[in-house]
């Protein structure tokens, strides 16, 4: 599933695991669903390859700037519009093979006196191999942009946003077994297994995937957190497997939580709509502020600012179970 989903495309641009950046044809990236990376990929992770990323991006940039500066000499220069045309497009769309195969085109096409005439007051042999760079660092950003995805070395088993469930189901199920087999041997060995415990077996075998999974999609949303331990994606299986095998502890977890909920709708139910009424207002409030900024530097600071507003606001919203 990881390779899979590292060779989809989205508007134009290569594509990160589970979409978390897209590269644009020059090179730019954007990062989307940032907020997921530390989650899926990992902060200290993260941070590294965008570093990587932009700083390779800069460099993009300069030498594009500068390949651009001389086509536009050589268009002065040659009567050849529709190939130094072809050149921009080339450039601008990041087919820097293309590009080439153009140059390749000119330096066939011209004369040496000509070719050595561009090269004294342009330099033309240069914009050959600037493109042959370009395109080479075009391809370094398509690669890296592959590597926001969860560690090669974490992902033991086929971990992956939409088998993340199924994995946790299996995992607990697992871990229920394991613990029976334990306990059965345990009993057998005392000599005192009581037959009618097999009810219990057989409802543990039911309960506890299904607990397991409610409270794996609790820790997801943020409704609690387990401090010191570093949660990830590819820890689902650990959780998993931990969580069936303590069924019964997962059981009475369940209840404190459904417990918390519960006093929290309570206290909601009592304040009435109000607050929910007032936090929805505020949020369009924001959004027809930012509908028609005034400059480009209020939209940015606007934008910015809703974009803050509405996490803080989602994040709440989980954090008290709304």
């Amino acid at each position: 599933t990881q390779s899979g989903d590292c060779d989809g495309q989205l508007a134009g641009g290569q594509v990160s695991w589970h979409y978390f950046a897209t590269l644009t044809p020059q090179g730019e990236v954007i990062p989307r669903h940032i907020d997921e990376m530390d989650w899926y990929v990992g902060s200290g992770r993260t941070v590294e390859i965008l570093k990587s990323l932009t700083s390779r991006y800069e460099t993009i940039k300069v030498l594009s700037a500068g390949v651009k500066a001389k086509i536009q000499l050589l268009a002065g220069r040659l009567a050849l519009p529709d190939k130094t045309r072809e050149l921009v497009d080339a450039l601008d769309a990041g087919n820097y093979d293309r590009a080439l195969q153009v140059l390749r085109f000119l330096q066939y096409s011209l004369s040496q006196d000509t070719l050595s005439d561009l090269d004294k007051t342009i330099g033309f042999s240069q914009l050959g191999e600037d493109l042959t760079t370009l395109g080479g660092l075009i391809n370094q950003q398509r690669i890296e942009v592959t590597h926001l995805s969860p560690p090669l070395a974490s992902l033991f088993f086929w971990t992956s946003p939409t088998l993340s469930m199924l994995e946790v189901l299996f995992w607990a199920a697992f871990g229920v077994i394991t613990n029976l087999l334990v306990n059965s041997a345990e009993y057998l060995r005392k000599g005192d297994f009581q037959p009618c415990e097999r009810w219990v077996a057989y409802t543990k075998l039911v309960y506890g995937p299904i607990l397991a999974m409610v409270l794996v999609m609790a820790l997801i949303n943020g409704w609690f957190d387990v401090e010191s331990y570093r949660l990830r994606v590819w820890t689902l299986p650990l959780l998993g497997f931990l969580f069936g095998y303590a069924s019964r502890r997962t059981a009475r977890q369940l209840d404190k939580l459904l417990e918390r909920f519960m006093g929290k709708m309570e206290q909601g139910i009592a304040a009435g709509p109000e607050q929910a009424r007032k936090r929805h207002q505020a949020i369009v409030k924001e959004l027809q502020q930012a509908y028609k900024p005034a400059t480009f530097t209020e939209l940015k600071a606007q934008a910015k600012k809703l974009a803050k507003a509405h996490l803080e606001n989602e994040v709440s919203g989980k954090g008290k179970g709304q």
